[in-house]
This record gives structure tokens, C-alpha cells and sequence, in this order.
């Protein structure tokens, strides 16, 4: 997986925390410097969709999960790279698991092909009258 320079800027400020920066210490741990539970993780995922008004799946909301970010990767990647870095990427051992995404490629030329689809023919002018 490539890392952005959203991620590694992320990172960075990661290693100036005042705690667990050592070579062995957890990039990602409780405030004691343990590992993150699934219960944890999933806790924060859900928190963080109430607080973006997306719903929280523990009030019985549409059920967004955890997993949806993967499907959203590979969505918005399937529309920017070829499918081949997109299985890299996401580690499909068969390309016909990338393949899935394709649908979701948009292509440049597809919002003027439905405008000439739907467009209105301009009513014919009135014929002059005669006198």
C-alpha cells in the first residue's frame, strides 16, 4: 500500500507524542501503550460515523461497518488506477475479486452522453402568416 502524505504526516506526528516513541513501542495503542481491542476500534469507528451524522450502527441506524472502508478503497481506487495496482493494493489473490469494482469506474465522457440522451429538441418556430 502506498502512504500518502496525509498518512505519513499522520505518522509523523505519532513519533513527536510524549510517550511510546521508543523502537519497540506500538504505533497505534490504548493510552497505557497496549494494543487496541476490536471492541476499542469498532467503538471509535462508530463514534466517529455519529459525529459525521452518518448513523451509529449500536442505535439500529443503516448498518455501516468497519469493513465498508475496505469496499470504499477499493471503490474510489478502481476509478483512478488500473485494476492490476488496485489488486496489489487491496491483496486480491484472483483478479475476479478486483474485478467486482469495475462497475464503479465512472468515465469522462459518460455525464455528456446522458445529456445528449435527455436533451430537448427546441420547438420548431411558428411559420410566418401570409397576408
Amino acid at each position: 500500500m502506498p502512504l500518502i502524505d496525509q498518512a505519513a504526516k499522520a505518522l509523523d506526528g505519532l513519533s513527536q507524542r510524549e510517550a511510546f516513541t521508543a523502537p519497540d513501542d506500538l504505533v497505534f495503542c490504548t493510552e497505557v501503550g497496549e494494543h487496541v481491542t476490536d471492541d476499542t476500534m469498532r467503538d471509535g469507528f462508530y463514534d466517529a460515523l455519529d459525529r459525521a451524522g452518518l448513523g451509529d450502527k449500536r442505535d439500529g441506524d443503516d448498518p455501516i461497518v468497519f469493513h465498508d472502508l475496505r469496499h470504499t478503497f477499493g471503490t474510489r481506487m478502481i476509478a483512478k488506477a488500473d485494476i492490476r495496482r488496485v489488486q496489489e493494493w487491496m491483496g486480491h489473490a484472483d483478479i475476479q475479486t478486483t474485478m467486482r469494482y469495475l462497475h464503479y469506474a465512472p468515465h469522462a465522457e459518460d455525464a455528456a452522453l446522458v445529456a445528449e440522451a435527455f436533451r430537448l429538441e427546441a420547438p420548431a418556430e411558428p411559420a410566418a402568416a401570409v397576408d
